[in-house]
């Protein structure tokens, strides 16, 4: 072979060794680009998802999910995560949350799936924020933007079942404190928002979280939303099932629209299942309840509050109860254990063991075991001057009313069947010169059965104390047994089966006033003939009543939730 032949076979080896290098090459730069920098590995699929295993990692999420869709955010937004390690966000002074709304007419929520895998989420700090890839939450002009999101996520979004979901997830933080100067705040450890979705497996554990409203935007005060939960700040759609929430929630928001819950601040249209609230809740200014603050509608399910809830409030209104404070949601198989107390030094005060305010909806298969303590205070308006009135009444409206019940402070219609009250209910009225009414129950303080309201108490029971402690002369107060007052209209009212314990002193009223019918389809028991079944006519225990047996005073709904969670403060 000449010396020109041997030099063009060299050239072609060369030529092929840089074509197979720049072939590999390629290759292993196509297989480095589907792994993002700041993310573990994982393609996003649901057979090979990203890995997050750092506060880098979560960071880079939550950045990339805020790109516009020429920038792929729209595909991490969809994608599919797992979290492979404990991760701690105490080096980031001010969490921006993962997935917001509506930006630059842009709809950026999360809408993939996101499993914590049980691994721990620590030290986030949830402060008010800029979001550094937009102008939200700030207006064009500048201002602060009406809306802000608060949470690990900012809005989870989808359809329940393939998109939107976040699961496994658990926060752990000793102490946050948050000042909001924004007109509507969603505010939960795990998300602001559900707007379709689930949320599962998650909990929340740590010390307090406190939330103070401050001046901004020259909003005033009142015309404020404040939706707050140790899971979810507001629930639009969706469900929360099998979570836990282990933070004391603290709020310092006065003459406000306050909702807050130990799991969901405001529940619209989904559910909540199987859920248990052990955070204290300290609402000043507006509702608190045990699971959800103001529910609009849904249903909650086998769901137990441990806490004590505590609302209070100078100026207006407040409703509290172990399970939600007012609202439409159907509760079913759920138990309150903690105190629930409703203080109102400006008009109306509300508490019950299990709802604070009901409305035609359906409360079965519950039971309360923590007392309720429901307080109004109010003086007479000076120098001519009305006072602030309650939400709830119009201006010219000025009393004080306090309403507690063992079940149900107000109930508004509804059905209310096979539910059991063991606590004590007391209530103190102070009133200086003006109308007032103190109105406490076993079951229910006040119930209406009138226009469209169609009121039932069906197979309930109360072995609690009800007790007025302190009231003035001429103020309108009754308490019974089971209801305190209820408005008189025979036609609308039905009371069947309601049992309660009495201990043989002074007169027996299961109906304080109103409806004198109702009293009489109610029935007193003494301890003894508490622990008979034969003692309650026409009851089910094979199927929806059990005991007394062992220890117990009194029969108990054989369905409530028996699970038993642990978790570390």
């Amino acid at each position: 072979m000449g010396t020109e032949a041997v030099v063009t076979v060299r050239r072609l080896k060369r030529n092929a060794f840089a074509l197979v290098l720049g072939f590999i090459f390629i290759c292993a730069s196509a297989a480095l680009a589907s792994v993002p920098p700041n993310f573990s590995g994982g393609s996003g699929t649901p057979e090979s998802p990203y890995y997050i295993s750092s506060s880098e990692d979560l960071s880079a999420l939550a950045q990339r999910v805020m790109r516009r869709q020429s920038h792929h955010g729209l595909a991490y937004r969809s994608a599919h995560y797992f979290q492979t390690a404990d991760i701690d966000l105490g080096g980031i002074p001010a969490w921006v949350p993962i997935g917001l709304p509506r930006l630059e007419k842009t709809h950026r929520s999360f809408r993939g799936v996101y499993d914590g895998r049980g691994h721990t989420i620590a030290n986030v700090h949830y402060q008010w924020y800029r979001h550094p890839y937009t102008i939200y939450p700030y207006t064009t002009s500048g201002d602060v933007a009406e809306d802000q999101y608060y949470g690990l996520f900012g809005v989870v979004a989808g359809d329940g079942e393939k998109s939107g979901i976040v699961r496994n997830v658990r926060v752990k933080t000793r102490s946050l404190y948050s000042e909001i100067p924004n007109k509507r705040v969603f505010f939960g450890m795990i998300a602001g928002a559900l707007w379709g979705g689930k949320i599962e497996g998650c909990s929340v554990v740590g010390g307090c979280a406190s939330i103070v409203a401050v001046a901004g935007n020259n909003y005033r005060m009142k015309d404020r939303y404040y939706q707050i939960g140790g899971i979810v700040g507001e629930v639009d759609t969706g469900r929360i099932e099998n979570c836990l929430n282990g933070l004391d929630l603290y709020s310092v928001i006065e003459d406000t629209y306050l909702y807050m819950g130990g799991i969901v601040g405001m529940l619209m249209k989904g559910r909540v299942t199987s859920c248990v609230n052990k955070g204290r809740i300290h609402a000043v200014g507006g509702m608190g309840g045990g699971i959800v603050g103001l529910s609009w509608g849904g249903g909650i399910e086998s769901s137990v509050n441990l806490a004590d809830v505590e609302t209070y409030s100078s100026v207006s209104s407040t409703l509290s109860g172990g399970i939600y404070a007012g609202g439409w949601s159907d509760v079913l198989q759920c138990v309150n254990e903690g105190r629930i107390a409703a203080i109102a030094r400006g008009g109306f005060g509300c508490a019950g063991g299990l709802v604070g305010s009901m409305s035609d909806n359906v409360l079965e298969s519950s039971q309360n075991r923590g007392n309720v303590y429901v307080e109004a205070r109010r003086e007479a308006p000076r120098s001519g001057r009305m006072a602030k009135a309650s939400r709830y009444y119009t201006p010219r409206e000025i009393r004080a009313r306090a309403y507690g019940g063992g079940l149900v402070g107000e109930m508004n219609g509804g059905r209310l069947r096979n539910s059991a009250n063991m606590g004590d209910v007391s209530g103190v009225l102070e009133a200086e010169g003006i109308s007032s009414d103190i109105f406490l129950g076993g079951i229910a303080g006040y119930c209406v059965s009138e226009l469209n309201c169609d009121s039932l108490l069906e197979n309930a029971l109360n072995v609690g104390s009800v007790t007025i402690e302190k009231m003035p002369i001429d103020a309108n107060d009754a308490m019974g047994g089971i209801v305190g007052h209820w408005i008189e209209d025979p036609k609308k009212a039905r009371v069947l089966g309601c049992y309660w314990l009495w201990d043989g002193q002074g007169e027996a009223h299961g109906v304080g006033a109103g409806l004198s019918s109702a009293d009489t389809a109610t029935t007193p028991l003494n301890a003894e003939a508490m622990r008979r079944r034969e003692s309650f006519a026409g009851w089910d225990f094979e199927k929806i009543w059990r005991g007394p047996e062992g220890g117990m005073i009194a029969p108990e709904p054989a369905s409530l939730p028996r699970r038993s969670f642990e978790y570390e403060r």
